[in-house]
């Protein structure tokens, strides 16, 4: 993670600014787990500004949007698993790249509730999937499940 963080220094500011805000989405995205049992999906999305729009066109009034830089986005789908996240990220992609032809999107995915963690962990886990190496050639769309990349904590190392 303060690897990826030296490498993207904007990514640094960024997370000091809105990070208080997505903990607070993800708390209570948490919270519906302890209370409903029902588990929600987070993504952080890097794609041109344009997404936004499809973001904004596409995603219903209960999902949490958040554009966190001119490239970077932020969803949570409430009540919503991570298999059905995966599908509402599809119904996104597809309108944005009829719209935008050049436009190459990465993604990172991950279901909150299922596991315990703390918010930072699954920020960290977010960031670490979205800049994680594709082993496919030059894969223009990539939809990275963050459950399945390696982590480490702090206190495991």
């Amino acid at each position: 993670m303060n690897e990826i963080i030296r490498k993207n220094p904007r990514l640094k500011v960024m997370l000091r600014q809105v990070k208080p805000l997505i903990m607070n989405y993800i708390d209570m995205a948490m919270y519906d787990y302890e209370r409903y049992g029902l588990p929600s999906s987070a993504l952080l999305i890097q794609a041109p500004l344009q997404m936004l729009l499809s973001l904004e066109r596409n995603t219903r009034k209960t999902d949490m949007v958040m554009a966190l830089d001119q490239n970077l986005f932020f969803v949570i789908y409430p009540n919503t698993s991570i298999e059905k996240g995966k599908i509402a990220f599809q119904h996104i992609l597809k309108p944005f790249l009829k719209d935008v032809k050049d436009g190459k999107v990465s993604a990172a995915i991950m279901e909150i509730g299922s596991e315990e963690m703390e918010p930072e962990e699954i920020i960290e886990r977010l960031i670490i999937a979205l800049h994680h190496p594709v082993k496919e050639k030059e894969a223009k769309n990539i939809l990275v499940d963050a459950t399945k990349i390696p982590y480490e904590t702090a206190e495991k190392k």
